[in-house]
């Protein structure tokens, strides 16, 4: 199924990143929950409590089996407030890639905020239609619905960062941050050649804001009072995140310092041991060359004494002389 998959967190995807945005043990309303993919996630990882909405009668069967509740029918024409209870209200509403799908996502909007939490979380996610691969196609004459991505044949809205925060402010929705997924022109599933086009288009495209903007995802709250607060909270998660990340570090600078140091003295004891190495190496190199001397003074002495005795051997003295050292061998 198009829509059945398994949510890994820390992943750079939208619905892994829509995961890290609900709050641990919250009552979460997924419209739009497909199979209920994402309600497994958040059992498993978040611990919540959920109920979603699904318009798909098959996926609806197979959610149910993975959500706490299911609800099938269309968002848009449903008595929600039959279909959830007066009573119904939730921490969390969770809308990923639904927008876009509607034909009035703003009334569905407004027909969700009630079962909001005052302090309460919309979490959304759209695909973005300024990213630089279509602006390429749009170039080329090219709007072409695919089976998935952008340009998916089942998408009746479309959304920019700043029409979409417009919309959901204008629905009573304040938007505390805006997460990313992103992937270049040549990685869509357009396989954008850029080589078609001059380089100066290319680095302009490039350029604008949010060009490699595949998905936004948003958080916002329902009452803009609570706004500073939870743009208070999330920079604060921030700081800490932050802090948390210098301590690791620096623990990480302390050991590769350690490192270092240890490294530093063992070859500062290499240093020494080569210093006595080198000095024998001389020593050695001394007596050799002494050695090499002593040889060639005794081979000078060697080559003289047998130059005498060849002189001597050939006198005329030796050879008058050789009867009477025969004579005295006999005696």
């Amino acid at each position: 199924m198009h829509y059945d998959y398994e949510v890994r967190p820390g992943t750079d995807t939208s619905a892994a990143k829509l995961l890290n945005l609900v709050p641990d043990g919250s009552n979460v309303l997924d419209i739009g929950c497909a199979t209920g993919y994402m309600c497994s996630a958040l059992k498993k990882h978040k611990n919540c409590k959920i109920t979603g909405i699904e318009i798909d009668a098959n996926m609806a069967s197979v959610a149910k089996k993975r959500c706490d509740d299911v609800i099938e029918g269309d968002i848009q024409s449903m008595d929600i407030k039959k279909e959830l209870g007066e009573e119904a209200i939730f921490d969390v509403v969770l809308m990923g890639d639904v927008l876009e799908h509607l034909t009035d996502p703003g009334s569905v909007l407004q027909k969700i905020r009630p079962f909001l939490k005052e302090k309460g979380l919309l979490l959304v996610s759209v695909p973005n239609i300024a990213h630089s691969a279509i602006i390429f196609e749009l170039l080329q004459g090219k709007f072409s619905y695919r089976e998935e991505g952008l340009l998916d044949y089942t998408h009746l809205r479309f959304f920019t960062k700043q029409s979409l925060i417009n919309m959901l402010e204008s629905k009573g929705f304040w938007v505390t941050s805006i997460e990313r997924t992103i992937v270049p022109a040549e990685n869509t599933e357009f396989r954008c050649d850029i080589s078609l086009f001059p380089k100066e288009t290319v680095q302009f495209i490039k350029n604008l804001p949010d060009s490699d903007t595949y998905q936004f995802i948003i958080r916002a709250v329902k009452d803009r009072k609570y706004y500073k607060e939870e743009k208070f909270r999330i920079l604060e998660e921030a700081n800490k995140k932050i802090m948390k990340e210098l301590k690791e570090e620096k623990q990480c600078h302390n050991i590769t310092q350690q490192k270092l140091d240890e490294a530093k003295n063992e070859l500062e004891h290499l240093g020494e041991k080569n210093e006595k190495l080198i000095t024998q190496l001389l020593d050695l190199e001394i007596k050799n060359t002494e050695s090499k001397h002593t040889k060639e003074k005794l081979a000078s002495q060697l080559k003289e004494y047998q130059n005498n005795l060849e002189i001597m051997l050939n006198s005329k003295s030796w050879k008058i002389t050789a009867p009477l050292r025969r004579l005295r061998r006999v005696f």
